[in-house]
């Protein structure tokens, strides 16, 4: 009985070592080295961009991916390899935090850079930072009944104060270095200097996200706009202001995003990839290429690291938040 025991910890240990190897060797900072030699057919890539947008998120068993740094380092990744001549984003997600929906957004600017084409393959939702994303692509697609847009900004500040006070019977007391550094603080209200602030700083991040969609989409909407007398630069303004219209938040379903020329085609998922293979110059039967194994999405689910733990709780507990984020009747998510 004892000896049985004793096999069964070393081999438990045993496994045990194996795993944390495993997952030591994933999670190690990784060197950017020149491509290897490659051989097989040449083809396109597939990235999915699912839920919220943060900085980190985890991978699920199912190979989704999540989070501005894994989403962005697989394609500096796939912009590596000399097989992929094409790329399909595929997008269902309601957009999130402003700094992490840039840097993907960068990122996808960069792969048309080196002329690899994005086709951006919206599923159910494509809003908000979603959708700024979706703007770096070369073409998006997007089902009827898809709900595409809500180009804005919004800021959430909880207050707290009187629910702890008057239910609770609960009182803080704050000291700070300088008269800003609690701004946006629960635990009291908002002075009118601080909301001028955050005003001032959601348009900043709003401008941005205007700035993005008119350098993509604004040739799309003036050719969609009725034909009227009047030059070039009439028809410039008349687009431009078109455009301000359809960004204060509204969301529209795919058919209606065509109409308006925030999208380029309606389609599935299989539509934009035949789309990308053309843009690629790729064959109808180009393969698809790379893509997380199994083994390492359930090996990254598992072992999640405490800083990403950390960071998700941290992120959670913010209570300042300007986000390009789609929240239908304010909920918090």
């Amino acid at each position: 009985m004892k000896e049985r025991l004793t096999i069964g910890l070393l081999a438990a240990l045993l496994i045990a070592s194996i795993v944390v190897g495993i997952m030591v060797a994933l999670n190690a900072p990784k060197v950017e080295r020149p491509p290897a030699l490659v051989t097989g057919r040449n083809g396109y890539a597939l990235v999915h961009l699912y839920g919220p947008i943060r900085a980190s998120r985890g991978v699920t068993i199912f190979g989704t991916e999540t989070g501005s740094d894994k989403v962005a380092a697989r394609l500096r990744k796939l912009s590596r390899n000399p097989r992929v001549k094409a790329i399909v984003l595929r997008v269902n997600s309601p957009g999130g935090t402003v700094a992490a929906t840039q840097e993907i957004h960068r990122e996808v600017l960069r792969l048309k850079e080196k002329g690899i084409p994005v086709v951006a393959s919206i599923s159910d939702l494509g809003a908000s930072g979603a959708y700024y994303v979706s703007c770096g692509a070369d073409s998006i697609f997007a089902d009827n009944g898809s709900r595409v847009g809500s180009i804005g900004v919004i800021s959430i500040f909880p207050n707290i104060e009187d629910l702890l006070g008057d239910k609770l019977g609960i009182r803080a007391t704050v000291i700070t270095s300088g008269k800003w550094k609690d701004s946006g603080s629960p635990l009291r209200s908002m002075t009118p200097e601080e909301r001028e602030r955050f005003r001032k700083q959601s348009e900043a991040v709003y401008d941005q996200f205007f700035e993005a969609v008119r350098e993509a989409r604004l040739d799309a909407i003036k050719k969609r706009l009725p034909a009227e007398q009047g030059g070039a630069r009439d028809a410039g303004e008349q687009a431009l202001a078109r455009l301000t219209e359809l960004a204060q938040g509204q969301v529209f379903l795919g058919q209606e995003a065509l109409e308006e020329g925030l999208i380029d085609n309606l389609g599935n998922l299989y539509d934009a990839i035949a789309h990308a293979r053309k843009l690629g110059g790729l064959p109808a039967d180009a393969p698809r290429i790379g893509g997380p194994g199994w083994l390492a999405n359930v090996l990254q689910m598992l072992g999640s690291s405490a800083t990403e733990e950390t960071g998700e709780i941290a992120d959670r507990l913010t209570t300042v938040r300007i986000e390009y984020l789609y929240l239908p009747g304010g909920i918090l998510k």
